[in-house]
């Protein structure tokens, strides 16, 4: 790994870890049920089929943590967005992948997935949040159906660990009944203004 990539990582790691003291401040009950992070070792085995290397700073999200235990609620790492680990992820994209060029085909229309996108969150309907170019551009929420209804979440990964740390320690993310996540919108309104600026 050059000097480059592990500065990426080292500044990643930093706002990853302030995402997990947020968590545990607001109670969010994911911070209870996340697996231990992954040794590069393992990273690349799990990812050897990829077809490109995951950018720094979706490989630091994995060092991080390797998602949650379980796939309910309680696994929600934003409201929405469940984090699962890292293979969940690996068998989605060889399941997404060929999908995508198979509908595609059928339809004579551009595949909803490109090859160099990588499921990171998974909905409770099942649909994705992906980080697209291999994790250095922008994370979108896949829309199978109406793919040019992709919703952008963040401008890149970094970009959505910062966001995530100032929604919670504002408030906009907070521990609601049964082990859920709950949206202050008026607040999450203000914040999302004021990163726009």
């Amino acid at each position: 790994m050059d000097a480059d990539s592990q500065a990426t990582q080292r500044d990643v790691a930093k706002v990853l870890g302030r995402l997990e003291i947020e968590l545990r401040r607001a109670g969010a009950p994911i911070s209870t049920s996340l697996r231990p992070g992954l040794t590069p070792a393992a990273l690349e085995q799990l990812t050897r089929e990829i077809p490109f290397r995951l950018s720094d700073s979706l490989a630091a999200l994995y060092r991080w943590h390797d998602g949650s235990e379980g796939n309910g609620p309680g696994e929600e790492l934003f409201p929405g967005a469940r984090f699962p680990n890292l293979e969940r992820s690996v068998e989605a994209y060889f399941f997404e992948m060929p999908l995508a060029k198979e509908l595609a085909l059928e339809h004579g229309s551009a595949p909803f997935f490109e090859d160099d996108w990588f499921p990171v969150f998974v909905t409770v309907g099942g649909d994705w949040y992906v980080a697209t170019r291999a994790g250095s551009g922008p994370v979108i929420e896949l829309d199978r159906e109406e793919p040019e209804r992709n919703r952008e979440e963040a401008g890149s990964l970094p970009a959505l660990y910062q966001h995530l740390v100032e929604r919670y320690r504002a408030g906009a993310y907070s521990r609601g009944s049964e082990r859920h996540l709950v949206v202050n919108e008026g607040l999450l309104a203000r914040l999302n203004r004021a990163a726009r600026r």
